[in-house]
Formats: structure tokens, C-alpha cells, sequence
């Protein structure tokens, strides 16, 4: 059977991402976090990973990151937190990764269980 696709909605559909995929700059942003009770802020997360990558990562990458693990179909990184910035007087988002789940829930949701 042949269809009327076009060839630029091919490409589209090939560039696709691969489930849980991560790019390198997302991989680096998730080796920080290597327990369940981390939590950081994005300026502490940026300062992290300026230790050891300098200039490759700045707010503004991190930010971006952040945002993008965030809002995957099954979040990487979720808000854990308030913490208030002592020089700015601000509110800054404790990021972290999802707590585990129960046990009890692992059938109703095996997609998000953790291995």
C-alpha cells in the first residue's frame, strides 16, 4: 500500500528520538545526581560541572538541561524543594531525582519502575 508522505515528514519521523535517550550535556547534568537524596540548584548544578568542563557549562546550558529532563515523558529531574539564595534573597528550586516508587505500586505503573 502506498501513501502520500512526504519526504521531509520521512526525516522528521527518522530523527525521532530513541526512548530514554540522553544527549551528553543531560548525561553529564544526571551522573550528579547519583542517590535519591540529592537535591541541587541549577547555579549549584552549573558550578559542578564548570569544576570539571570549564566554560561548557554555564547557567544558561544548565538551565536548558534542566528543562529538557523536566519535561521528558518520564521525568528525570522533578522539584524536590525551595532553597533561599542568601546573596540574592531569592526562592531557588531544589532539583532532584523522582523518589523511588513503592513497591506496592510497581504493577499498576512497570514503565516507571526503577531497576
Amino acid at each position: 500500500m502506498r501513501t502520500a508522505v512526504t519526504e521531509t515528514s520521512r526525516a522528521a519521523h527518522r530523527s525521532l528520538s530513541v526512548r530514554d535517550y540522553l544527549q551528553p550535556k543531560e548525561a553529564a547534568v544526571m551522573k550528579l545526581f547519583t542517590d535519591h537524596s540529592i537535591t541541587l540548584t541549577r547555579k549549584q548544578i552549573s558550578k559542578l560541572l564548570n569544576a570539571r568542563f570549564p566554560d561548557e557549562y554555564d547557567i544558561n546550558v544548565v538551565t536548558g538541561r534542566v528543562g529538557s529532563l523536566m519535561a521528558k515523558p518520564t521525568p528525570r529531574l522533578v522539584v524536590r524543594g525551595y532553597w533561599k539564595d542568601p546573596k540574592t534573597h531569592k526562592e531557588q528550586e531544589l532539583l532532584g531525582m523522582p523518589p523511588p516508587m513503592p513497591k506496592v505500586q510497581e504493577p499498576l505503573f512497570p514503565e516507571l519502575a526503577v531497576a
